[in-house]
């Protein structure tokens, strides 16, 4: 026999029909979330945390007051992640808008395959107008002390090349291919390690001194 929920809380002892509910665990699904703190590490990017993590890139951004949507984060920060049982949507479109980047990547990969099937010197040939690119639509504030520790950096981390790359760090300051947001050119090259060392060091001597003794900035 079927006891209505009302009936069932008088026969247990007047526990209302919510504590029955409750006391018979219910049909009602409580979201849990979790927030930990996350150390970035070198080779980080706040869209991989937050991949990670299930949870989307915009909350992370919004919860940690992140700079230029996440792009500008360093090694050593602390982040406050709260973990999600599911991927969101705007992690979804963040996955795609990131697709665009991987496929530059690759289609330059492929072009340099292609040209070295025919010829090594074509490579050659392809590969000096863009170390001979300067800032011309891009001029940096670096003088002095300050340009020499730039130029310090670059022959460390890629011998001065633009088109250096190490897996995920592409070109002449060994930057993260997410930070480049698809454009390799030279001058957008020189403008994001300028705001880069900017936020992170505050100038590139400070920069320096730290690669000194770390062996990477």
């Amino acid at each position: 026999m079927k006891l209505k929920l009302k009936q069932l809380a008088i026969l247990l002892g007047g526990v209302g029909a919510t504590g029955v509910a409750s006391q018979m665990g219910g049909n009602v699904a409580h979201a849990s979330t979790k927030t930990v703190k996350v150390q970035v590490k070198k080779g980080d990017t706040a869209w991989d945390i937050a991949k990670k993590h299930k949870t989307s890139l915009k909350k992370l951004v919004k919860e940690n007051n992140l700079k230029d949507n996440g792009n500008l984060i360093y090694v050593g920060q602390t982040l406050n992640v709260e973990e999600g049982d599911q991927f969101k949507a705007d992690l979804k479109k963040v996955d795609k808008a990131k697709k665009p980047v991987t496929t530059q990547t690759q289609a330059v990969v492929a072009q340099k395959a292609q040209s070295q099937a025919v010829s090594q010197a074509p490579v050659q040939r392809q590969q000096a107008p863009v170390q001979q690119q300067t800032a011309s639509t891009y001029r940096s504030n670096a003088v002095g002390s300050e340009k020499q520790a730039k130029e310090w950096i670059a022959s460390r981390e890629s011998s001065g090349s633009y088109s250096a790359q190490n897996g995920r760090y592409y070109g002449r300051y060994q930057l993260d291919l997410s930070y480049l947001h698809g454009d390799l050119s030279a001058a957008n090259q020189e403008r994001v390690a300028d705001n880069y060392v900017k936020g992170r060091y505050g100038s590139w001597t400070n920069a320096q001194a730290f690669w000194q003794s770390h062996g990477w900035y």
